[in-house]
């Protein structure tokens, strides 16, 4: 029989990052090799002038891919809903998200209480299932709740 020993704190470390980086990967799964992620020729581009920018159906931070867990996850339908109807102040309503979300196949639902439940936890959940950044270059944070209106895009041009 063996003796257990305590660990040290260095051994609690590792062990506890393995773990954390082995639910990340169970989380995002193995995007190079499912067939429900489109693939991509380059997972980079020339930057342009806005901090996000879509070019066909991808979307670029700073030059690089912006990957989500599923691309048919309800996150990534809300991104592209928001990115769409962003008005000059950067406002999607809720209304015209849900909307968007409606014709991408999602379920519909009339009482606004429940809309605005499900696209709240898709922004909450977006920066977990992706690789966006939750703030922007200036410390802001990129998508932000408006009570009562919508979501709240920020997506400076960058110089």
């Amino acid at each position: 029989m063996s003796k257990s020993r305590e660990l040290t704190e260095r051994e609690k470390q590792d062990l506890t990052l393995y773990f954390v980086s082995k639910r990340a990967k169970n989380l995002l799964g193995d995007v190079e090799n499912d067939p429900e992620y489109p693939q991509h020729s380059k997972t980079t581009r020339r930057q342009g002038s806005f901090f996000i920018e879509q070019d066909g159906v991808d979307f670029y931070c700073s030059g690089n891919l912006i990957r989500f867990n599923k691309p048919s996850s309800i996150n990534a339908k809300v991104f592209r809903a928001i990115f769409k109807h962003a008005d000059a102040r950067g406002l999607a309503t809720y209304e015209a998200i849900n909307k968007e979300l409606e014709k991408n196949s999602e379920k519909q639902l009339s009482d606004r209480s429940k809309i605005v439940q499900r696209i709240r936890n898709a922004v909450f959940n977006l920066f977990r299932y992706s690789n966006l950044p939750e703030k922007i270059p200036s410390g802001e944070k990129f998508l932000e709740t408006d009570r009562g209106k919508g979501i709240i895009l920020r997506n400076p041009k960058i110089k």
